[in-house]
């Protein structure tokens, strides 16, 4: 909190202007303190904590695989003859039919025979996602249209089709469905005018990462960690609930040790803490990558670092640490309360029940909100060096300043390459039943397929969708400092 620092003599004597606004147009290079320490102790006192209980837990490695086995077993058959008991059938034998467990053994046995079909999907959706970022850079205006056009069609199309062939139910769900695709439509041409703004956003951020190729290699580098440290945590919860698996008089109970229950509760936290932090530091990282990019690519008098993801990685690891703790704690506080109130929706019942859910939804309300501001508060964190709720502000203040629809920018960027992903993966998941043409495990070779596909097209859809919030943020700045730089002419062009 407090007042943000004020800048230093060097920043003011390497061509920056001054900061007017409480800010600098630029990236800081000098003078950055450290900020919001004690959130940063705070994180690192509780992730030493989770990792060395979390170890103690897996070391032990006390389950019973074949007391899984029989409570996984007892539970299926349990709810089989509940659901026949509900129909009025009798309850059906425990064991699957032949034919069922035939396929599925054949399935399991010929999965890892098509491993290398995997592997070729996967690279080439890599392939597939720099086409694509070439594509959004030649033809962004004309696949923006086309998304806007096919959301609306596609919604009412789903809706017409429930309605003329669907049961009563499924009218009325049908009618629901086209009266949202009419909405979209409204909406959509309502905005029209803002889609030049968003074409050249993503235009602009195509020629980012275009430029700064490594920006993928580091976030890569972040998605890895990330996932590590998901498995641990993942493998934690795991051992400590089949830890305490207890079976007595045909029933399964889980009788978790105090030391098990508090290390589950812990692992629980901070992976999604720590996941959450790997995303703040991914978007600040992409937020220096892209401010050293867009506001400093063509002056001379600025010393351009040599590895600038190397250079805004350490920002974010030690000046900002603490920072993006704080940010990553208020997204995971919120969460955690969605999560509750979401399953006391669900399994409570009577007025505690509607209360939970209306919670949930104003949680939901919240967290988009947060979310919203907070990615545009990192990229501010990254060039400005400030703690978060001063970037917060500045950042408020800096979009309220300019008038600036940054809200419908996001929906339709998160719009165009949610569809482009998805369409994508669907392409390979076909060429996945291609290559296995003839087996009949190729749709299953196909589903998988896309889901890899899937994972790698979403990944540099999210990467240029934190570029393009960046890239927005640095255009709201131009317009405070009535400045047009060389990276975001075509933008100052069109709008």
């Amino acid at each position: 909190g407090g007042h943000p620092t004020p800048y230093s003599a060097v920043d003011a004597e390497s061509g920056i202007l001054p900061p007017e606004f409480g800010y600098q147009r630029g990236v800081r290079m000098t003078g950055r303190n450290f900020k919001d320490v004690g959130f940063a102790l705070t994180y690192i006192i509780f992730f030493v904590l989770a990792l060395v209980l979390g170890a103690v837990i897996i070391s032990q490695d006390s389950f019973d695989l074949a007391l899984i086995q029989k409570c996984s077993d007892l539970s299926t058959h349990q709810e089989a003859a509940a659901s026949s008991k509900a129909k009025g059938a009798p309850p059906p034998k425990a064991t699957p039919s032949s034919k069922d467990a035939a396929w599925v053994a054949g399935a399991k046995s010929y999965l890892p025979s098509a491993a290398w079909i995997f592997c070729v999907i996967t690279a080439v959706s890599c392939v597939v996602g720099v086409l694509w970022v070439y594509l959004l850079k030649k033809f962004a205006l004309p696949i923006v249209w086309a998304t806007c056009v096919f959301i609306p069609i596609a919604t009412a199309g789903a809706g017409l089709a429930l309605f003329l062939f669907g049961d009563s139910h499924s009218r009325t769900s049908g009618l629901f469905i086209i009266l949202v695709g009419a909405f979209f439509a409204l909406y959509l041409y309502w905005i029209r005018h803002k889609l030049p703004l968003t074409a050249s956003l993503i235009t602009e951020a195509c020629h980012a990462l275009e430029s700064n190729w490594s920006l993928m290699a580091w976030s890569s580098l972040l998605a890895l960690v990330g996932l590590l440290f998901f498995l641990f945590f993942l493998a934690v919860i795991f051992i400590g609930v089949l830890s305490g698996l207890k079976m007595s008089n045909n029933e399964c109970t889980i009788q978790a040790s105090p030391l098990a229950q508090f290390t589950i509760s812990l692992s629980m936290l901070m992976e999604i803490w720590t996941i959450t932090l790997l995303s703040q530091i991914k978007m600040f990282m992409t937020g220096g990558v892209v401010g050293l990019w867009y506001f400093h690519t063509e002056d001379p008098s600025f010393a351009m670092p040599s590895s600038k993801g190397a250079t805004s990685l350490k920002w974010a690891l030690t000046t900002s640490f603490g920072s993006c703790v704080f940010g990553a704690l208020i997204l995971t506080i919120v969460e955690l309360i969605k999560s509750a109130a979401k399953r006391e929706s669900r399994e409570g019942g009577g007025a505690g029940a509607v209360l939970a859910c209306l919670c949930y939804s104003c949680m939901a309300c919240i967290e988009s909100f947060i979310k919203f501001i907070n990615r545009f508060a990192v990229v501010m964190m990254a060039i400005s060096g400030e703690s978060f709720c001063d970037s917060a502000k500045l950042t408020f203040d800096v979009l309220s300043r300019n008038l600036l629809s940054s809200l419908v920018v996001d929906s339709l960027t998160s719009w165009v390459m949610g569809l482009g992903s998805f369409a994508l993966a669907v392409l390979m998941g076909f060429l996945g039943c291609i290559l296995t043409f003839g087996s009949q495990y190729g749709p299953l070779v196909g589903v998988v397929s896309f889901f890899f596909s899937l994972i790698v097209l979403v990944f540099y859809a999210e990467t240029l969708i934190s570029i393009v919030d960046a890239v927005f943020l640095f255009y709201a700045i131009d317009k405070d400092f009535n400045t047009v730089g060389a990276a975001g002419a075509s933008l100052h062009a069109v709008y």
